[in-house]
């Protein structure tokens, strides 16, 4: 964003690193049930267990990069007051008990509660 200015590419780079966390994820959750331990794979098993490894491979290195740009453009950022600001003592409630975020807590807790509904 402070290279641009355009919030679009932060938001398109953060939704492409939670695809590859979903990606890794899903690919590693098919083989615990398979083995409990890497050391008992067989190799075709080994093989399939490559788009894991490449998503946190790629989730590290934009990690390393993203510290980097930071690194750099720590003396150029500035932090403004917002044109708007909440009023004090609602930040918390604003943040909190929006429908998107009472949505996304019932959505995990049913995922926790109930087995398999996912």
């Amino acid at each position: 964003y402070l290279k641009s200015g355009k919030l679009r590419y932060s938001v398109g780079v953060h939704m492409a690193l939670n695809l590859m966390g979903i990606l890794a994820g899903v690919s590693l959750l098919g083989f615990t049930a398979v083995e409990d331990s890497l050391g008992n794979l067989s190799s075709a098993q080994m093989m399939e267990l490559i788009p894991f490894f490449v998503c946190i491979a790629v989730e590290v290195l934009c990690l390393i990069a993203g510290l980097v740009f930071f690194c750099l453009g720590i003396r150029r950022m500035s932090f403004e007051r917002a044109e708007l600001e909440l009023p004090k003592g609602t930040k918390l409630k604003t943040v909190f008990l929006n429908a998107g975020m009472i949505l996304y807590a019932l959505v995990c807790i049913a995922i926790m509660v109930i087995p398999g509904i996912f």
